[in-house]
């Protein structure tokens, strides 16, 4: 499991449960409510005290900050399941309702949910814009799901603003991640590209082609073991 690599700034918090327990397949974008930088951020949740934390965060002038690895739980949505299963993303906003994003932060959201959706091997984004089918929709391999916080909590976030808008964003990124295919690449080792001998757009296909060449290993493009595991 790897990082983004839109990330400029690295602050590692204390505030998290180590190795997530679930394979991630939800996104869950908040709203800091404050124009904050992505150091200011860092700040917060570096401070045991706070108990609180995201695996990123997106700073008002939209650089991308990590706090807590992509492949350990954070402490953000006030729910230990959606937790363990959802890349958390703090997002700079206006101190007061409805909590409007600056549009540089938007489009940093939608850039860091496609590249999260990349690296998870996830082809489309979903918002089903309901609470009790959102917790209760089994994800298929390639999707991700969209998830916020006031689902877990009596809380506003992201805002209204950032609510009404999530649909619009699990479009925006679906859209990206279908321009570009994912290939799951079957060779000996990822650092011996020249073993390669195939390359197929679904994983069952690469699978069946290790199945029939013993030695061989499935790899998405960044270099992802993902079978045999």
């Amino acid at each position: 499991m790897s990082n983004s690599s839109l990330v400029t700034y690295t602050r590692l918090s204390p505030n998290h449960s180590g190795l997530r327990k679930k394979r991630i397949d939800r996104i869950s974008p908040h709203c800091i409510v404050g124009q904050l930088s992505v150091e200011a951020l860092g700040d917060i949740f570096a401070s045991r005290a706070r108990k609180a934390s995201s695996n990123y965060g997106i700073g008002a002038d939209g650089r991308i900050g990590m706090y807590v690895e992509e492949q350990n739980r954070s402490w953000c949505s006030s729910n230990a399941e959606n937790d363990q299963r959802a890349v958390t993303i703090e997002c700079a906003s206006d101190a007061n309702p409805p909590y409007e994003f600056k549009q540089v932060v938007y489009d940093r959201l939608v850039e860091l949910c496609v590249d999260i959706c990349k690296r998870n091997d996830k082809a489309k984004l979903l918002w089903l814009g309901d609470k009790v089918k959102s917790l209760n929709y089994i994800p298929a391999r390639d999707e991700m799901v969209l998830t916020v916080h006031r689902f877990f909590a009596n809380k506003d976030c992201p805002g209204d603003w950032m609510f009404s808008r999530m649909g619009e964003l699990a479009k925006a990124v679906s859209e990206q991640l279908r321009e570009v295919p994912i290939f799951y690449r079957v060779r000996k080792s990822w650092d011996k590209p020249k073993t390669q001998i195939a390359a197929f757009t679904k994983l069952a296909n690469a699978k069946n082609c290790v199945d029939c060449n013993p030695g061989y290993a499935v790899f998405t493009d960044t270099g992802e073991k993902v079978y045999p595991q």
